[in-house]
């Protein structure tokens, strides 16, 4: 009896984690859909594709993260794969010239996140 009660908790934790990790992941698919819908006037039809897609991504990278099995460079690998996979998909939602503004946009965001961390160390 003992073991089915352990088993039964131990499932729930894991539910639980997996829609913690789930709502984590459509709260910030959400704040950078708003983002992106400021920054690059996408329409109703561009939101909603944006937003699933990062919603999707975002459980990927989390999942990621939180992988105890990985190494470092493994995490690594497979974020950077995500990030890649999410470029070429925001292509097939984007404009051209909204997918250029995107890419300056994200450029210019990792050189301040670069600036801030060397600052931060130093």
């Amino acid at each position: 009896m003992k073991k089915i009660v352990l088993i039964a908790s131990m499932f729930l934790l894991g539910q639980a984690s997996f829609a913690q990790d789930m709502n984590k992941a459509a709260e910030t698919a959400i704040t950078r859909t708003a983002l992106m819908t400021e920054q690059l006037a996408l329409d109703a039809q561009q939101q909603e594709n944006v937003k699933n897609l990062l919603t999707g991504i975002e459980m990927k990278l989390e999942a990621a993260r939180n992988e105890p099995s990985f190494t470092p460079e493994q995490r690594a690998e497979q974020i950077q794969m995500n990030k890649e996979a999410e470029t070429h998909m925001l292509g097939n939602i984007l404009t051209e010239e909204q997918m250029e503004k995107h890419k300056i946009l994200t450029k210019r965001s990792a050189t301040q996140m670069k600036e801030s961390n060397l600052k931060v160390t130093n």
